[in-house]
């Protein structure tokens, strides 16, 4: 007989920031955090590294930020992105080439 697939929770980025900042400023310990949500060990070392870089300011590139801060970083690279190839797109004179090295950039 097969086990049943263990079904997968999905936490909201206030959460995330929740059980890193009791890692972090309330010195929980990843057993502690486990009891209280049931969270994947990885997953607090996951947070707590991606929370800790953000309060150093890096901004995270291929996931949603936690920090208020970070996040309003994020917005403002979207929206720079978006206008640049507004911008850009308008402008009949541009190559193909150009473009894709713009984007790329």
């Amino acid at each position: 007989m097969t086990q049943p697939s263990k079904q997968r929770v999905i936490f909201i980025i206030e959460q995330k920031l929740d059980y890193a900042k009791l890692r972090v400023h309330e010195n929980y310990t990843h057993k502690q955090i486990i009891e209280i949500s049931g969270i994947d060990p990885t997953a607090i070392a996951r947070w707590n590294r991606q929370y800790l870089a953000e309060l150093n300011g890096q901004t995270p590139k291929s996931s949603k930020a936690m920090t208020l801060e970070q996040q309003e970083i994020q917005s403002l690279k979207k929206y720079a992105v978006r206008i640049s190839y507004t911008e850009y797109s308008d402008d009949a004179a541009m190559s193909a080439i150009g473009f894709v090295v713009l984007i790329n950039c």
